[in-house]
This record gives structure tokens, sequence and C-alpha cells, in this order.
């Protein structure tokens, strides 16, 4: 009825009034019409549209005349929206159409469109008329209610977990005999290997889930309401897998889920071996391991651990329980310990000993950081090993090598006495009694006054034999043996001592544990030569010379407030490559302190035999 009042010719004797009076009642009919309207000529442009049109799309009437009418169109049903109205032009007959159009604020909504030519007085098409209705709350429920179903079955099918809808089969009276396969997804058609089991009676099909109790989970889920499930062995139809299945009533059917748990048990049956082993290992290793949580602050121990302290299996502990068995020697270190667990600071590697009843433990401790993701300690992994047995073998391998070393000590030792002894026998029993044969014949020839030269020569000899005396007694000190080591000590500083430098003599020696012989020869010859250097080359005022018995060490010292020396340059005596020399053959130690004109200190460690070390 509106196309045929639009195309209405106006008759010729209407007034001008007249005509005005009718555009404005038509102009305002055509914009009561709750459609968008327009007019394109015989060729298919658009000339006019209605204010429902221009106000919808925002469009101006300049915009939309022509091919505007595109512009708003959905970029998706464009193509197909023009190539449906140029078929209608071109076959002069009436188009209908679904397409999208944007509104003034960019959303679009559907409409359906239908375009009716007009023709004139010979029949042919003058111009065409449109209307688009809006159709979008009747188009959109069907088209959500689609996509959700799609949704639905996309999910379905993309779970990891074996799905289907079961409708019970009952009986007359209503009892359950079976369930109908209404749906699976594809898991579950991948699990089985089949894609028929639509329709399909599930027990007759799978009889073995009545063997293994799962038809009855499935009428208790059915009848009860409440979601049931279990996780079990499933070894019939050819199936060999682990399952977590899981049962809900829908209506009166039920929502059947299988998970494959296969690899998981199959892990856990690994793991559960893997502990026996590590619990076997730790008990032949005498060790433990432990993990202690950072978020939580929990604390969790191994049962080697638990064998290690002496407590049952599953005792809560805390990191304070190293607190409550150190000894009290290594107590600082234990609270060092408890406080890197506590605080997760980072890693750690410790020795503790431990007392656990009677007996004492020595512990290696050794724990490393497990960070997550971000960077961030989440928590501490470690172990605690018995060292105790390997402690005591250290020990006494530590013994053995000290009694070796002392041994070739005292061969050493023996060796350069015996060596001298030798010397001093030959001075004493060869060079002195030929000296003194020859004075006493020289004794015999009467000096004149022409001679002068026998007197002095005489007198020479003399001083030769006393020195060579002096010699041989230094090379077998009796002193030491008869009024022992701090005797024969302070008779070097004695006899050193004059006026012009004085000397100090300061022994410490431990009574109940004294050095053996042959280390007191030692000290003796190395105080000896040390304490002549400084009486010939120091030119000191006061000089000191102290032995002291520290635990594992004698000590010797000699100091003064002589010139000094430069330690890389030679020094006469008995140099310092020579002390060095004999210090390494006694596997000693040599330090010295010294600089031009400040004096010089030498120190010189010498180790104990094992027996005073016991």
């Amino acid at each position: 009825m509106l196309k045929e009042f639009i195309a209405t010719p106006v008759l010729p004797k209407q007034t001008p009034n007249a005509l005005l009076e009718s555009e404005a009642t038509l102009r305002t009919f055509v914009n009561l019409v709750p459609d968008l309207l327009w007019r394109n000529d015989a060729q298919g442009s658009a000339t006019w549209h209605n204010q429902r049109w221009l106000d919808y799309t925002g469009q101006t009437p300049a915009e939309a005349v022509g091919d505007g009418w595109l512009l708003v169109v959905h970029p998706d049903d464009k193509a197909q929206a023009q190539a449906n109205f140029q078929a209608a032009l071109a076959a002069g007959r009436l188009l209908r159409q679904e397409h999208r159009l944007r509104n003034a604020s960019g959303e679009y909504r559907w409409f359906q469109i239908r375009a009716e030519p007009v023709l004139d007085e010979y029949g042919r098409i003058s111009e065409w008329f449109g209307a688009a209705t809006d159709i979008h709350e009747c188009k959109t429920p069907g088209l959500a209610l689609q996509a959700s179903r799609d949704l639905l079955q996309s999910a379905f099918d993309t779970s990891l977990v074996a799905m289907s809808v079961l409708e019970a089969v009952r009986d007359e009276s209503g009892a359950l005999q079976d369930f109908t396969i209404r749906l699976t997804n594809k898991e579950l058609e991948r699990q089985t290997g089949r894609t028929d089991l639509i329709g399909k009676l599930y027990a007759t099909e799978y009889p073995g889930i009545r063997q293994a109790g799962l038809f009855d989970l499935m009428q208790q889920a059915l009848e009860s309401g409440k979601p049931t499930g279990m996780e079990l062995y499933y070894g019939y139809e050819g199936l060999n897998n682990w399952f977590s299945c899981q049962f809900v009533k829908l209506g009166d059917g039920l929502l059947a889920t299988n998970l494959d748990i296969t690899e998981r048990k199959l892990a856990e049956q690994e793991h559960a071996l893997n502990l026996r082993l590590l619990e076997q290992a730790e008990r032949v290793a005498e060790m433990g391991s432990w993990d202690y949580e950072l978020t939580t602050n929990t604390f969790r121990w191994s049962e080697g651990m638990y064998s290690l302290f002496g407590l049952a299996p599953g005792t809560p502990v805390s990191p304070q329980v190293y607190l409550n068995f150190v000894v009290p020697e290594d107590r600082y270190i234990a609270e060092c310990l408890v406080s890197h667990l506590e605080a997760g600071s980072a890693g750690f590697e410790k020795t503790l000993r431990i007392r656990v009843g009677k007996y004492l433990k020595t512990l290696s401790l050794r724990a490393v950081m497990v960070y997550d993701d971000q960077g961030k300690p989440v928590r501490m992994l470690g172990v605690d090993m018995d060292i105790s047995k390997l402690k005591q073998l250290e020990a006494d391998n530590l013994r053995l090598r000290l009694g070796q070393q002392q041994e070739r000590i005292t061969a050493v030792l023996e060796a350069q006495e015996e060596e001298r002894r030798r010397i001093a026998e030959s001075l004493h029993n060869g060079l002195c009694q030929l000296l003194y044969a020859t004075k006493l014949q020289l004794d015999r020839l009467h000096p004149t006054p022409t001679q002068p030269a026998r007197a002095e020569a005489s007198n020479l000899l003399a001083e030769a034999i006393r020195q060579a005396r002096t010699i041989s007694h230094e090379l077998t000190p009796g002193i030491i043996a008869e009024f022992g080591l701090h005797a024969a000590l302070s008779d070097i500083c004695q006899n050193l001592s004059s006026p012009a430098l004085r000397w100090q003599c300061v022994v410490h020696l431990d009574e109940a544990h004294p050095v053996p012989q042959l280390l007191q020869v030692a000290i003796y010859r190395l105080a000896q030569e040390l304490a002549q250097n400084v009486a010939k080359h120091a030119q000191a005022n006061h000089a000191t010379l102290e032995v002291d018995v520290l635990p594992g060490w004698a000590v010797l010292r000699v100091e003064d407030d002589g010139l000094g020396f430069e330690v890389g340059t030679a020094t006469p005596g008995i140099g310092l490559k020579t002390l060095r020399d004999r210090v390494a053959l006694l596997d000693g130690l040599v330090y010295i302190d010294t600089d031009l004109g400040r004096g010089s200190q030498v120190q010189v460690r010498l180790p104990l035999p094992v027996s005073l070390l016991a």
C-alpha cells in the first residue's frame, strides 16, 4: 500500500497548495513507518531515503544517494548483498535478502531487505522502492544458540578426558538393565578405538564394567543423585590401562568421564620403588635426606634422617632439632645452619657433631636451593651423611702419616748426630792430638831474641788446640743429656752475652710430655746457629732466644734489635737457604720478619711426634 501511495500520480487539477500539502502528508507518513525506506532510479542508483534511514545510519542525504548504502553494509555481507541487488535489477524481479547494517554508533544489526520495481504505463521499470526491517532480535537468539552448541561440542571434543552421555535402560518394573550411549567425545573414541558407540548399550559393549564394579558405581550415582568415582585398573575388552572414572546424574542417565591415568600410576609405582631404593641406600650409606619448604616452614625428613638422630619415624621436626643434638663445641655452627635454613638465603655445606645417646656422630650436611619460574627461592633440599667412620679413618691415617714423618725425622737427626760425633772424634783424636804434638816439639826449642816468630807460633798452636776442642765439644753437646735443653739454651745465651749485647733466654717446656732427645738436639743446633749469626752480624744491643711447646709444634724464636737485613740477600753463617733446607728436612716451617734498620725475628716451627699429640 505504501508503494502504491507513493507512486500514485498527482492529478493535474490539484492546486500548488494541495500538492505541497500532499507531499508533506506523504513525508510524515513514511517517517512514521519503523522501516528504513529508500527509492532507486531504473538503474538502481539511490535517489531518496526516509528520515529513519538517515537517523539510523548517521548518513547525510548526500552520503546516502547513489551507492552510499553499501558504506553501511557489514564487510562480510557487502559482496553478496551487492550481487543479489544487481541480479534483481537485471531480472526486474523482487529482491529479498538478509544482511547487517551499521548504525550511527558503529554497531551492526540484522535487517530483512525487500526491494520491488515500479512499472510505467508501457510496462517498463521506472524506479525501485525498498524497505529494511530490523530482525536482529529474531536473528541473534538462533545464532547464539547455534554458537553455544558449537562451543559446547568443541569443548566436549577437545577435552582430554573421555566423556559420554548415557541414558538409563529399564525393564517394565523400572529396574535398571543397562545404559544407552547417547553422546561421545573424540577422546573416548580415541581410547576405545571405536566411532560407532552412539546408540549402543554400554554394559553389552563393555561387559567388564560389571566385573570391575563400575556398573554398581554407576547405578549408585543414578539412584542417589550424588556423584561417584573411583580409580581402577581395567583389563577387559582389550584395554589394559588405569582409569579415573567419575559419574554424575543427568536426568534419567549419567554424564560419565574416564581419565586415562596409566602414566601417573606407573610414575607413582616407579616413585615408590625409587623411594624404597633410596631408603635402602640411606641405611647402607648412613645418611638421610630432607626438604624444607620456605613458604610454609615445613621440614620433612626421610626415614634415614630419623635413623641418624635416633627418633621415631614421623616425629614432628623443625630446623631447631639440630640445636637439641649438637655438642657444645659446635653450637655456633648449628646456630648458623638453622639461620640459613629459616632465612632460605642460600645453600650450604657444613660439618657438625651431634650426640645421639652415648654415640658421638660427625655429620656432613649439604643443601641446595630450589627456585620457581620467577627466580624466587621456594624450598631447600639437603642431605645429612654420617661421616664418623670416615673421620676416624682420617684420624688413623693422619696418625700413621705423622708416625712415618716422625720416623723420617728421627732417621735424619740420628744421621746428622752420627756424622757430628764422627767429626768430633776425628777432631779430638786426630787433629787435636797432632796439634798438641806439634806444640810440644816446638816448645822444646829455646826462644832467642832473633826468633820471636817461634813464640808466636806456639801461641797460635795453643789457640788452635783450644778451638778444635771447643768445636769437638759443640758437635757432641753433652750438656743436653746431662742437664737438659733449658740449661743448654741458657748456656748459649750466657756464652754469647757481652757488655755490648745482652741475651735473654726464655724456655717453656711441658714436663708431662717431654720433647724427644733428638728433637731437643735439633732445636739446640738451630738456636746455636741463629744466636751466633746475631752475635756476628746483627750489631744488636739486645737479643732474645725463646723456645715454647704449643699443641702439635715446638717453636724456636730468635729476635734482635740490630741492623736487620733484606730477606732476598745472602747472609753470613747459616744463611736463609741453608736454614730453610735444614728445617724442611724436619718437616718444619720458617717465618722471617725483618727489614733494614729495624732488627729481625726468625721463628722456626718443628712438628712434635705423634705420641705427644695423642
